[in-house]
Parts: structure tokens; sequence; C-alpha cells
């Protein structure tokens, strides 16, 4: 049975003694077709695409550091099929956050495991689905040596239709509260308007409400990571055609400014303060071969509160990921100087 919505409950989905070999079968052959897509993506790397200067390797963090990730998958059945299960083994992250999701609680279940019959070997998962079906969502995985030394918070307690939306998870650890976002889109511009049509909702409620709650965070003493698709790019060097976009959802001077307010709350953008000057985008469009000429926005952040600044040892783009619009984004902490 599928866990209800919101349960503190990881879900794996065990195959049933009953038929095991034909089950068996059926996971190594979309296994096998999910490490090929992986390859075949690694293989066709555009100009935009290139992990260039990485400072964090892929692979397992040193025993005194975490590795924290951040994918928005734009569906996480698509996205599997698109081979970011490999990703993972690749990156070896200690905790991957996920957005838009796209599966409501009562589907987790017929989600296609690995031969461990697992999400992805060697790690277990939370999720948090939207009311509405095949809509929004976040799910966080974690390596199992953590488990039971985390504890899982849903929502912001804000008392509004964006709270049912699946849109935040907290994971509240031993030195650190990481909090994984996928911000509520400003919506299609509205017509009479001529701005988007969800933007005094998403300025005046969802973006007030959240920057309270992080703060809240912030006086238990740890290290509190504000991570996910934040819905809008910051600064001109954040997009690549600031002066078409001034009234596109998720680079109007409102939204802009609301992401200001947030960081001048208490909180450091950890990839513009570590690389003031680079240019790197997380999200492309499908249209237009957006990705392989790298007109992108950079909409995926790990932020975090500025009384533990120098934790922070990276953070780090990778650009060559594919499997969604999105690519993932990832920060390396060093535990000792919590």
């Amino acid at each position: 049975m599928a866990p209800a919505d919101g349960d503190i409950t990881q879900y794996f989905g065990k195959v049933p003694a009953k038929g095991k070999k034909k089950a068996a079968k059926k996971v190594d052959n979309h296994l096998i077709e999910e490490e090929k897509a992986f390859k075949e993506n690694e293989k066709n790397i555009g100009a935009g695409e290139q992990d260039e200067d990485l400072d964090t390797p892929y692979g397992a963090a040193k025993v005194s550091h975490m590795k924290f990730v951040s994918f928005n998958v734009n569906g996480i059945r698509a996205a599997l099929k698109k081979g970011i299960r490999y990703y993972v083994k690749k990156e070896q992250p200690d905790i991957i956050a996920f957005q838009e999701t796209k599966i409501h609680s009562t589907k987790i279940h017929e989600i296609p495991l690995d031969h461990t019959n697992s999400l992805i070997d060697g790690y277990k998962v939370e999720w948090l689905s939207a009311d509405r079906p095949g809509y929004s969502g976040v799910a966080i995985a974690y390596k199992e040596e953590l488990d039971g030394k985390l504890t899982f918070k849903r929502r912001i307690g804000l008392d509004h239709a964006m709270d049912t939306e699946g849109r935040v998870m907290t994971v509240l650890g031993p030195g650190f509260a990481l909090v994984a976002c996928y911000t509520p889109n400003s919506g299609s511009k509205d017509s009479s308007t001529g701005w988007p049509a969800r933007l005094d909702e998403r300025v005046e409620t969802w973006d007030v409400s959240f920057r309270n709650y992080v703060n809240s965070l912030r006086e238990e003493g740890r290290v509190v990571l504000v991570t996910g698709d934040l819905n809008v790019a910051h600064e001109e060097i954040d997009i690549k055609n600031p002066k078409t976009n001034t009234k596109s959802a998720g680079f109007t001077p409102r939204e802009r400014e609301s992401f200001t307010a947030l960081l001048d709350s208490g909180f450091i953008d950890t990839f513009r303060a570590l690389y003031p000057k680079k240019v790197r985008y997380t999200w492309w469009s499908f249209r237009t071969n957006a990705r392989a000429r790298n007109i992108g926005w950079r909409l995926d952040y790990f932020l975090v509160d500025k009384e533990h600044e120098m934790t922070v040892v990276d953070s780090f783009v990778r650009s060559s990921v594919k499997g969604s619009d999105h690519c993932p984004v990832g920060c390396l902490v060093n535990m000792t100087k919590v």
C-alpha cells in the first residue's frame, strides 16, 4: 500500500514473492534501457553543457564533508527513463533533493525499482506529493547510513493553497537543516496587465512566508541550507537574455527584489559568493534547442545562513547532466566547522 500524503514514511515497493521471476526480468530490462539513455546523454554534450573548472569531483565526499545535491527532474518517472538513477550513482551525494516529481502518493508504488528493489541502490526516499495528481511534488533521497539520524518536516505551515502543492520538505540532521523547495512559478502573463498572473500571490504570500520559515530554523544554531528550484534568476548574469525578459515569470523586478530580501534576511547565495563572475545556467527551455545554444536561466540554488558561510567548501552546477530541462546543483559542506 502506498503511504498517505504527508506521512513520514519511506516506500520502496518490494517485489512480491508470487511472480518474482517475471518482475525481476522486467526490472533488468528497464535498467538496461535507463543506463543506455544515461550513457548516450553523456556522449552528446553541447556548448552550454560543459562541467568546466570542476572543484568538486563526482563521487563520494570525504568523511569530514557532506555533499548535498538538488535536481528539478520535471517528472520522476520520465527522468528515470533518461538515466538519473545512474547520475546519482556517479555523483554519490549524501542527500539529494528532487523537485517537480509529478507523482501522487497513491502512485509511488508504481515506480520501476532497481535490482535491490529500491528507487536508488543505497538510498532511502521520503516523498511529499501535491494534493493535485501529476503536479509539482518533492522528494528527498538519503544514504542508508543516515537512516535514523534524520527528521523530516513537510510544508511550511502556510494557510494557503500553495502549501498543498508539494512544495517544501525540510531535513533536520546532525548539525544541519536542509530546506528543499520548489517555489511556485508566477504564471503566464495576464493579458490585462502584462505581468505574470500569479505574481502577487508568489511575492506577497509565498515568498514572505517562506522567508519567515527558513529564518525560524536559524534560531536552532544549525547550518541552514536552502535549496531547490527557487524560480527566480536573481541578477542579469543569471539569465542569457535579461533585456527581453523583464516581464517574464522568474525575472520580474518584484521577484528579484523579493529574492534580495531573502538574502538580506541572513542568507548567502553560495555559488555567486564563490564565483561572482561565472556564467552558469541551470534551466533551458525545451524549445528552440536552447540548451545546446546555452540560452538559459539560473533558477536552482544553494543558500546558506550567514553564520555558517565558512562551512561551504564548494557550490557547483552539473551542466552536463541531462534527463530534465534543469540540471543538478550541489553544495559541499565541511561538517567539522559546524
